[in-house]
């Protein structure tokens, strides 16, 4: 069996891995795959398949053989919003923000450099392929959405008086600012006008300082890292989408979704989910976070409609298993990209 190098410098993030590991997983009857995570581990002769911009970038001027690259995201895309969002809600100075201008600059340039010199790219959002085809027309695209795991068991929350609300993530310095502008910008808002209202903010990699944040805001308990993501949901009512990234697919989205949680955020957390109808809500503004709120808290049996579309959704649209055979299909016969189907014989 051929061996082929799967190329990914990030070890920490969950989204990164599943990824990965799904990849792995629904490739290994054609090839033993060696993932690796630096270019000191590449076997001269070896093909590659590089995880992101930066991997591509160093795959190829390495002079490595890469048939296709796991862009996954339109990274400068993300950069671009997540500036943009960040700028008209008051972080312009804010040190975060600056890193992420220095890096659109940064990777538009690789993004240059890769897409002229590697043909084939996959992306997880049809969003993401418009967006990059204005760029680079003449490369070819897969779109492969990302896949859920489906809980073996659901817990339904009882209805309380208090309406949780929940935020998950790996903790980082860009994670960190991508909740903070939530909590500064709208939850004491939510609060006077809603009432009962507590957001449960978990996961790990947080830095004391900002554990010590979470802990001083109203209404917020941080539980840090927990090793059944269950353990979470299980005291949510609503999982609430705070990234301006405007690309991709967000994982801990699915995730909610998979819980059966109502799922809400603004407008950049969805761009990944066009082809989901009627199971989230856009909350763009304080009041449209307040109406919802407070509709549900006087009816929370009413957007169950919401749950149920996004879990059929999730089981239609988000097989890990589903879509990665399509892919290894559409590699295999697709007579644009030789090069892929070089791979399967």
């Amino acid at each position: 069996m051929k061996i082929i190098e799967l190329l990914c410098y990030n070890k920490q993030s969950i989204g990164i891995r599943v990824i990965v590991d799904a990849f792995v997983s629904n490739f290994r009857d054609y090839y033993h795959i060696k993932v690796i995570h630096s270019m000191s581990e590449h076997k001269c002769g070896v093909a590659v398949i590089p995880y992101g911009p930066k991997e591509t970038f160093d795959a190829l001027r390495n002079k490595c053989i890469v048939p296709i690259s796991l862009m996954v995201d339109y990274h400068t895309l993300s950069l671009q919003n997540r500036v943009k969002y960040l700028v008209k809600n008051g972080y312009l100075f804010n040190k975060d923000v600056l890193k992420s201008i220095i890096l659109f600059f940064y990777y538009y340039i690789i993004e240059m450099y890769i897409y002229r010199r590697c043909m084939n790219f996959m992306f997880v959002s049809t969003h993401d392929i418009n967006h990059i085809k204005r760029r680079y027309p003449n490369n070819n695209y897969y779109c492969v959405p990302n896949g859920v795991n489906i809980p073996e068991t659901i817990y339904q929350k009882p209805v309380s008086n208090t309406i949780t609300l929940g935020i998950l993530s790996g903790w980082t310095a860009g994670t960190f600012i991508e909740t903070r502008w939530f909590i500064e910008r709208y939850w004491p808002d939510i609060i006077s006008k809603v009432g009962n209202v507590e957001l449960l903010i978990c996961g790990k990699y947080a830095t004391p300082e900002m554990v010590d944040y979470f802990n001083k805001q109203s209404n917020v308990k941080f539980i840090g890292e927990v090793e059944n993501r269950a353990t979470f949901f299980d005291q949510v009512d609503i999982y609430v989408a705070t990234k301006p990234i405007g690309c991709g697919i967000l994982n801990k989205v699915l995730d909610a979704m998979a819980y059966k949680k109502l799922v809400i955020g603004i407008k950049e957390s969805f761009t990944g989910f066009s082809y989901m109808k009627d199971s989230y809500i856009v909350c763009n503004t304080i009041e449209d976070y307040v109406t919802t709120l407070n509709c549900y808290k006087n009816n929370p049996s009413s957007y169950n409609k919401y749950t149920e579309n996004a879990f059929c959704n999730l089981l239609t649209y988000n097989n890990w298993e589903k879509n990665y055979e399509k892919f290894v299909e559409q590699l295999k016969h697709d007579n644009i990209s030789q090069q892929c189907i070089a791979l399967f014989h």
